[in-house]
């Protein structure tokens, strides 16, 4: 079995620059570096900006945590369960020297049990971290205080970087960023670590200053490898941005979500670039800029890499995904999917997926993913021995057509065989299975009206 489903698409007819590498529509073998699949379960993303101080610095630290991440335990109460963790940051030097630490304690309460499968998300923490200017690198540990389950991660911190030697241009900070519809010039941090989400509209923040008189103008080019849903070598180029004149970032925090807003600051501006993140699939890519005012410019450059927040499993073996699509495809439109070749059936894979998609101007497929989750959900829930595909059942068939019932009923019967009653209050319907024996498959017998 093939271990990644690549597909063609076609992309940024209205960009500058477009270039598809061969090998499209193929499963790749040369990704090893690369998940499509963000399974983190802590991340963060850190911002350094500039502080009133000319020697200090400050660092902007948003973490998310998967709830999932807690053991929870019964309150000694007994009317909540409870989940406690510990997370410690400490900014450190080039000779790993701790310049701050900061230690925040975590609680998750919730008055039951998670049920099974549940979605149970993040909780989302700001820390905002006075430095000295000399800060290089961060460290993060999150500790379960139940389970003294421990994560650590390590991350370079983004410098101030000085065209020439008389500090006459200079880019302070950069990051990938989110505007904010409800108020102008307030902005959201959008990547976490390297990672950004899947469809996420992102643009590149960059704040400079400048002591030659004139705006800065910024060059970029993005350029990376997508892996999926479609695999080929992307390079996009442009120049120009929206500038905020005299203007510097500033962090606000807003109910535990992070924020960046304007204000007044001489001779230093806030650049908007205009990305086309929420187009490209998942893969490695690099975005490279240039900065010029007169005569300096200065060139940078960072990694970031797309990922599927909680990718469906099923999507990643083709033979398996194909298949799925027999609840939903036609009878000869699913045969001669089948019939044609691994290449072709990626292309009409896609196609097909395309045609559902309330959005296409995102890569991101919320049909897609409601469907492949569901599967997925399926193969753990009615696979067995007898039958190893839990989505080819009876019952997965109905689970992955209709989503969860709302409520079940089972009966048991003579011979070791029971009946299982799923009732659907909103389709006003009741499916009732029926499982023979002991160890046989429940097939659905008959779908009545509430």
């Amino acid at each position: 079995m093939k271990r990644y489903f690549l597909f063609l698409k076609a992309l940024y007819p209205l960009l500058a620059l477009i270039m598809l590498s061969n090998g499209y529509g193929q499963f790749r073998q040369d990704t090893d570096s690369f998940s499509p699949v963000d399974r983190s379960i802590v991340s963060f993303n850190v911002v350094t900006t500039s502080h009133a101080h000319p020697d200090s610095l400050q660092v902007v630290v948003e973490m998310r945590m998967e709830r999932s991440f807690f053991i929870l335990v019964k309150s000694p109460l007994g009317n909540q369960y409870l989940g406690r963790a510990e997370v410690t940051i400490e900014i450190q030097d080039s000779q790993k020297k701790s310049l701050a630490r900061i230690i925040r304690q975590l609680r998750y309460t919730r008055p039951t049990l998670p049920a099974e499968l549940e979605n149970l998300g993040d909780i989302s923490e700001i820390f905002i971290i006075p430095t000295q200017k000399n800060a290089q690198s961060l460290f993060m540990q999150a500790e379960d205080l139940e389970s003294r389950r421990t994560i650590t991660e390590f991350s370079l911190l983004s410098q101030r970087t000085k065209a020439s030697n008389n500090d006459t241009l200079a880019i302070e900070t950069f990051f990938l960023a989110t505007a904010q519809i409800s108020q102008e010039n307030l902005f959201s941090s959008a990547a976490f670590g390297r990672s950004l989400r899947l469809g996420t509209r992102a643009d590149l923040l960059i704040q400079t200053s400048s002591n030659s008189g004139s705006v800065p103008v910024i060059q970029w080019r993005l350029e990376g490898e997508a892996v999926f849903p479609y695999a080929g070598r992307i390079t996009v180029e442009g120049s120009g941005e929206s500038t905020l004149s005299q203007m510097e970032l500033v962090p606000a925090l807003s109910e535990n979500n992070l924020l960046f807003g304007a204000q007044p600051a001489s001779n230093r501006n806030i650049h908007v670039v205009r990305l086309p993140m929420h187009r490209l699939g998942t893969g490695n890519y690099r975005i490279h800029f240039i900065v010029e005012s007169g005569k300096d410019s200065m060139r940078m450059e960072f990694p970031v890499n797309v990922v599927w927040r909680r990718m469906p499993s099923s999507l990643l073996n083709q033979d398996l995904s194909i298949d799925a699509l027999r609840h939903i495809m036609q009878p000869d439109e699913f045969e001669d999917l089948r019939s044609i070749s691994s290449r072709k059936q990626a292309e009409r894979f896609q196609s097909y997926w395309h045609a559902k998609d309330n959005d296409t101007s995102e890569a991101f497929n919320p049909v897609m993913q409601e469907y492949y989750r569901r599967v997925d959900i399926s193969n753990r829930r009615f696979s067995s021995e007898r039958e190893p595909d839990g989505y080819r059942t009876d019952r997965g068939r109905t689970f992955i057509l209709y989503g969860p019932p709302t409520s079940t009923e089972r009966i048991l019967r003579s011979g070791g065989g029971f009946s299982e009653i799923w009732y659907y209050q909103p389709l006003k319907k009741k499916y009732v299975f029926i499982a023979a024996g002991r160890n046989a498959i429940p097939v659905l017998q008959q779908i009545e009206s509430l």
